[in-house]
C-alpha cells in the first residue's frame, strides 16, 4: 500500500468579525471520492484548533482552514507550512 498525499489548505481573510477559524475536514474513500465532510468553527483556543487540525492530517484527513488570523500566529501550523520548503 502507498502513501497518500494530505492536503491543508489555509485562506486568510480580511474579516474583522471572522471567528478565530472556519474548518473543513474532508474524509476520501480509496478511489478519492468524498466520504464525508465537517464544518467546524473555533471561536478561540488556537491550540485546541491546531491540536485537531494536526491530528485530522495524521489520519489522512484533508483540512481548509478560513480565518481572519496569519499563519504566523499558529505556531503549529506555521512550521508545518514552512517544513515543505
Amino acid at each position: 500500500m502507498g502513501t497518500k498525499n494530505v492536503h491543508l489548505h489555509y485562506c486568510q481573510i480580511a474579516d474583522e468579525h471572522c471567528p478565530l477559524a472556519i474548518t473543513r475536514f474532508t474524509t476520501f474513500d480509496l478511489d478519492d471520492k468524498p466520504l464525508a465532510v465537517e464544518q467546524v468553527t473555533y471561536e478561540s483556543n488556537m491550540d485546541y484548533m491546531e491540536r485537531q487540525v494536526i491530528n485530522a492530517l495524521r489520519c489522512n484527513v484533508e483540512v481548509s482552514i478560513l480565518t481572519s488570523t496569519p499563519i504566523h500566529e499558529f505556531k503549529r501550523l506555521h512550521h508545518i507550512f514552512n517544513c515543505d520548503k
